[in-house]
């Protein structure tokens, strides 16, 4: 959780950012860390959008949480808007976003978890200039 509170200091808006993972691999714990880094009150608990699609969360930039592990047709998701809003003013956090990486041209960070022996493993990857520094700055 730790790290994604650094990760949710560090967003200045626009951000798109992929958790890839098995089930009970932390991506929703993940999620709750850059909530906090974003600010979001603890009112407003994290949980995660299996089954409502998208969850929105208030915080110094409104947090984005999406679930495609249902998501049928990515289709779903453009129709609701989701990539049509000002950008400088939200992050977005994915799980399950191979169904829709293809809308996101590029302009995301992945985080690839795997657990081993209970040890989480972490790999931050993007082809974004703006995320690769943040990754150098973690």
């Amino acid at each position: 959780m730790s790290l994604g509170f650094e990760i949710g200091k560090m967003c200045i808006g626009g951000e798109n950012i992929c958790l890839n993972g098995n089930l009970g691999a932390g991506k929703t714990c993940l999620t709750r860390g850059i909530a906090k880094g974003l600010d979001v009150l603890k009112e407003y608990p994290v949980t995660s959008p299996t089954f409502t699609l998208i969850n929105e969360y208030p915080g110094r930039l409104l947090l984005i949480h999406v679930d495609c592990y249902r998501l049928s047709d990515p289709g779903e998701l453009l129709e609701l808007g989701l990539l049509e809003r000002d950008k400088n003013d939200y992050v977005i956090v994915i799980e399950w976003p191979e169904k829709i990486k293809q809308y996101l041209l590029n302009d995301f960070m992945d985080i690839f978890i795997e657990v081993k022996d209970e040890i989480r493993y972490l790999e931050l990857v993007s082809c974004n200039l703006h995320l690769q520094s943040f990754i150098k700055d973690l």
